[in-house]
């Protein structure tokens, strides 16, 4: 059974961006390869707490920031689509999680730190991102560590996939014909159709590696 970890640990990526804008609030919502042949990782959050514009413009300027891109603006808060440089790829710890079969439920980047809420197979994978932290003399603080509740099965699906593929079986995604499309779903989450057929095919692939293929090899 694997474990709920929810930790903070120091990060440098965009320092330069948190030093103009201090109360900027980065929340993860999906990572994905962008499929070209070097498969960089696209990660898409809301930026909130600040004016867009200043956003836009300190992250032009940040050098860990290869592209940015406006995708969709709910309330006071903006989702973009963004790229690291190579400076930036440097900094990021996300390959150590993908490394080790973890699964990022909760993502929220400040001024003080990265706090997240990760699904962790084992004490050794979490154990290895720590000694990833200091590596590069980063500070990590697990600020609790539990075994998920039983009675709930999650097939290894995120809540944000979760969230997304009932909607789209309630909406009528799934039907023959369907009864919706990738677009209309999209809207309803403010994300991009990009972003949300990435979050539909992971979490079909978490569903089919937890049923079907766990029953083939009799796990």
């Amino acid at each position: 059974m694997s474990f709920i970890a929810e930790w903070t640990h120091e990060l440098h990526v965009l320092e330069h961006t948190f030093e103009r804008l201090p109360d900027l609030k980065l929340s993860l919502e999906e990572i994905h390869q962008s499929g070209s042949e070097e498969s960089e990782n696209v990660f898409y959050h809301w930026a909130s707490g600040v004016d867009f514009e200043a956003f836009e413009a300190a992250m032009d300027a940040d050098p860990h920031c290869d592209t940015l891109a406006p995708i969709s603006t709910v309330g006071d808060r903006r989702l973009y689509r963004i790229t690291a440089s190579e400076d930036g790829q440097r900094e990021i710890l996300y390959p150590v999680v993908a490394e080790s079969d973890m699964v990022i439920l909760d993502s929220t980047l400040t001024r003080e730190g990265l706090e997240s809420r990760v699904r962790v197979p084992s004490r050794a994978a979490l154990v290895t991102f720590k000694e990833a932290c200091q590596n590069k003399s980063l500070w990590f603080s697990l600020n609790r560590l539990y075994r998920e509740q039983p009675g709930r099965r999650d097939y290894g699906v995120t809540d944000a996939q979760r969230e997304a593929l009932l909607a789209a079986l309630d909406a009528g995604y799934f039907a023959v014909p369907r009864e919706t499309t990738l677009q209309e779903l999209a809207s309803t989450f403010g994300v991009s159709d990009q972003a949300l057929s990435a979050r539909l095919r992971r979490g079909q692939a978490h569903l089919l590696r937890q049923t079907l293929a766990a029953a083939e090899h009799g796990t």
